[in-house]
């Protein structure tokens, strides 16, 4: 079962999907709360420069996180899953 939605923005650099992303939340009544960098967490928490190891087995976890909606840099494209609330239950 798959626990979000995903959509690949194709040719979109991650901080202009991030802007889309902002407005259509905005759209739709919901804002950013909370932001987290996760490659400058990893870097500052265990010095590391690659991502957690549950991120190398499954990229979209961190929409089970706080973090509803994840963005992430695929080739030259750019990922945006947010989380199923169905699913997450």
């Amino acid at each position: 079962m798959a626990y979000t939605y995903d959509r690949v923005l194709k040719d979109t650099k991650i901080d202009d999907a991030e802007m889309r992303v902002r407005d259509a939340l905005a759209d739709k009544g919901f804002g950013v709360l909370t932001e987290i960098d996760v490659k400058a967490t990893m870097k500052k928490k265990l010095d590391a420069d690659m991502p957690h190891k549950a991120i190398e087995i499954e990229p979209r976890i961190g929409a089970m996180l706080p973090c509803n909606v994840i963005l992430r840099q695929v080739d030259g494209d750019t990922e945006v899953s947010a989380v199923d609330p169905v699913a997450s239950m």
